[in-house]
């Protein structure tokens, strides 16, 4: 949603919302099962993707129409989001 054009298109924005925390966790987890060291994920997280969530993920939440928790998910919330697509695409 960072980019202008593309969110200008957009007829629901949605964010997904985790603490950081968490999201690093499921990095490590995910990428150790890809093959990579921990050192090669830490050194990746550490000289790009921080400043990189800062600048365009972080900065993008609040163009967002929703923000879905996503360390909690809600199903009343995904099926209010299922209804509004459905409404969309009839």
């Amino acid at each position: 949603m960072w980019d202008d054009d593309i969110c200008g298109k957009l007829d629901l924005k949605l964010f997904v919302d985790c603490r950081a925390d968490e999201r690093i966790v499921r990095r490590i987890k995910r990428n150790m099962g890809w093959g990579l060291t921990f050192d090669q994920i830490s050194d990746v997280y550490l000289d790009l993707v921080r400043y990189r969530h800062d600048e365009y993920v972080e900065t993008s939440k609040w163009r967002a129409d929703i923000i879905l928790n996503g360390s909690n998910p809600s199903d009343q919330t995904l099926e209010m989001i299922v209804r509004y697509v459905k409404m969309i695409i009839k």
